[in-house]
């Protein structure tokens, strides 16, 4: 969501009608980065502390230009995403939205009285397995697009369908 308000500060910045300065989109830069992203050595975590991490923040900072594509930061945290359990996970096809998993008492009962009790965290979603794709492309790993693609592509033959989740 941070990420998401951060883009859309950045898109109306040029237009006076909503006041926004270069220096709130600074001070709102240097906030993600502070509160999610403490530990260089790590993606981006999912809450204030690092020992959560989300498939959605990490990619949309590398979709949306966070970081510039070519830059040391933008390579740094793919190298890290691809690395990371998150990635690694099912055969290297990614799609989870988080990890570690999350303690049961996190997870709402509604979920838990549908059977998806792992919606939020161990399912694999099928638009973020499609960012995973895209943002590989983008960042010049060609070979991890079409692999990811061609994965979704499989599943989406199998079922004939694109669900919005699946199970590894």
């Amino acid at each position: 969501t941070n990420l998401l308000y951060y883009h859309l500060c950045l898109r109306l910045l040029g237009h006076p009608a909503f006041g926004i300065s270069d220096e709130q989109v600074s001070k709102l830069r240097n906030k993600i980065l502070s509160v999610f992203r403490q530990d260089l050595s790590k993606p981006f975590s999912a809450f204030d502390r690092g020992d959560y991490v989300n498939t959605d923040g990490n990619l949309l900072a590398l979709d949306l230009d966070f970081f510039a594509p070519d830059s040391d930061e933008a390579k740094q945290l793919y190298a890290l995403l691809k690395q990371h359990p998150l990635w690694q996970q099912a055969g290297g096809i990614p799609g989870r939205v988080s990890f570690p998993a999350y303690p049961d008492s996190w997870k709402p009962d509604y979920v838990k009285n549908v059977g998806l009790r792992d919606y939020h965290d161990v399912l694999y979603w099928s638009w973020l397995m499609a960012l995973y794709a895209k943002v590989a492309y983008k960042m010049g790993d060609v070979d991890e697009g079409k692999k990811i693609f061609s994965a979704l592509a499989r599943v989406a033959k199998r079922d004939g369908w694109i669900y919005e989740v699946y199970r590894n």
